[in-house]
């Protein structure tokens, strides 16, 4: 019988070689009577170029429609970027016999220092949840970027004192922007990267940038000579740039998929999981991630409904918790997770659910303090609210055996609940392929022991 070896170079079908078993090899061995050899094409050369070795399987599957969309943004981002360059240089009084290179080379100065104290401020109070939020603060990011463009395009009309004020402040916009959006695209291509291979994608990130900034660079020279500064048609060219700009970054980020929970997606996980069979929404990766919402401050109704309109507040201090509780209700709450990671209490007068984590809680207790939150509201409200709020979907199955006794302590009902869901929530999520593992809740650093 015949054999038959392929050989294959990542996804590339190489060649095919056939082996013959008569013996004619030495010692009996094997030989090859025929092969056949692909030759590499030029799409098979740009592959290796542009895109990481061993593409497809070394990267997520979100790679190339995430990839796509990124270029399309940033070849908009050369153009509008190019027509606020020459509206600044215009302004500083490049080809003006009567301007001073001292007096733009301040004010190039001052827009530079005031970008770096901005970048340590910025990196100061926000590097925390640029991980957590990587979509948005992508998003906030470009948009932050066309603003400052935008801030540029008008500053030579505003006069020459305002001028400097309005290049300092679009500096400093810009400075944000070159924080905010790095982070992000490391934290993207973290997830993108399958095999460890994050330099390999950051290096074919840059050729794939280059090659837009060529394209860019011939575009807009061939496209500056033809509009003056500050024309109608200069501003027609940014606007339709600018909203293909936002409009890639948009379809950039939601087509990342990120397998990691963070507060929104979790919110929307645990709302569909606990949901009445018919209104429970798909788990999945994707179905989660296209429905997270992207506008960096807001959340969707349907993502805030997990706890029904209160506010987890997760790894509060201890000496919230007690400020918090009523007289004696701390040592109920002690007593009533003895052995667990976490005590929650519920504030109904700020609608807030403070969860104090244990030293040493991982991710994927936070997930079930999370969880617990979303049972211990959802019972609260239906103990208040006598008949009119009901039970529904695996919390109700949970309590079906009960009857109404559970109102008598819906503290300790929330408790067995929570036990007996949490295995099922933790292997749902890993059927559904989250990475249970990892967590992106930001909870705070606050830590209690009892």
């Amino acid at each position: 019988m015949t054999a038959i070896i392929e050989q294959h170079f990542g996804a590339t079908h190489e060649a095919t070689i056939e082996l013959s078993p008569s013996g004619d090899g030495a010692e009996g061995q094997p030989r090859i009577i025929s092969r056949h050899v692909q030759r590499r094409g030029l799409l098979d050369t740009l592959r290796e170029i542009f895109l990481p070795q061993g593409y497809p399987e070394s990267v997520s599957d979100d790679y190339l429609e995430y990839q796509v969309w990124d270029t399309l943004q940033a070849f908009a981002s050369n153009i509008t970027g190019a027509l606020a360059t020459r509206a600044v240089l215009g302004g500083m009084g490049v080809g003006d016999a009567e301007a001073t290179p001292l007096a733009a080379t301040i004010t190039w100065l001052l827009k530079d220092g005031t970008g770096m104290v901005g970048q340590i401020v910025f990196a100061w109070r926000s590097s925390s949840g640029l991980d957590a939020r990587c979509k948005q603060w992508r998003l906030f990011a470009d948009v932050l970027n066309d603003a400052a463009i935008c801030l540029e395009l008008a500053a030579p009309a505003l006069g020459t004192a305002v001028f400097k004020v309005a290049v300092i402040a679009a500096g400093l916009a810009k400075s944000l922007v070159g924080v905010a959006g790095g982070a992000t695209r490391a934290a993207i291509a973290q997830h993108q990267a399958l095999r460890s291979n994050m330099a390999d994608l950051a290096v074919k990130d840059g050729s794939q940038e280059r090659v837009v900034n060529l394209v860019g660079l011939l575009t807009t020279m061939a496209l500056l000579p033809l509009v003056d500064a500050g024309s109608a048609a200069s501003w027609l060219i940014f606007l339709l740039f600018t909203a293909l700009h936002v409009f890639a970054n948009y379809r950039a980020v939601r087509a990342v998929r990120l397998s990691s929970l963070n507060t929104p997606r979790l919110s929307l996980v645990l709302d569909g999981f606990l949901a009445a069979p018919g209104a429970a929404a798909e788990l999945g990766v994707a179905a989660v991630n296209s429905r997270e919402p992207l506008v960096l401050g807001t959340e969707s109704p349907r993502c805030q409904s997990a706890l029904t309109g209160w506010r987890l507040l997760l790894g509060a201090p201890p000496l919230l918790l007690a400020a918090r509780a009523a007289p004696g209700q701390l040592d109920q709450l002690t007593a009533l997770h003895a052995g667990r990671p976490y005590l929650l209490l519920l504030d109904p007068s700020s609608r807030e659910a403070l969860v104090c984590l244990r030293r040493g809680a991982g991710p994927a207790d936070q997930l079930g303090a999370a969880l617990a939150a979303a049972v211990a509201v959802r019972l609260r409200q239906a103990a208040e609210g006598g008949g009119e709020v009901r039970l529904e979907g695996p919390v109700a199955s949970a309590l079906a055996g009960e009857g109404d006794a559970w109102r008598d302590d819906w503290q300790a009902a929330s408790e067995r609940v929570t036990k007996q869901l949490l295995p099922q929530l933790l292997e749902r999520l890993r059927v559904e392929g989250w990475a249970v593992e990892e967590s992106l809740l930001e909870p705070g650093e606050y830590r209690g022991v009892w």
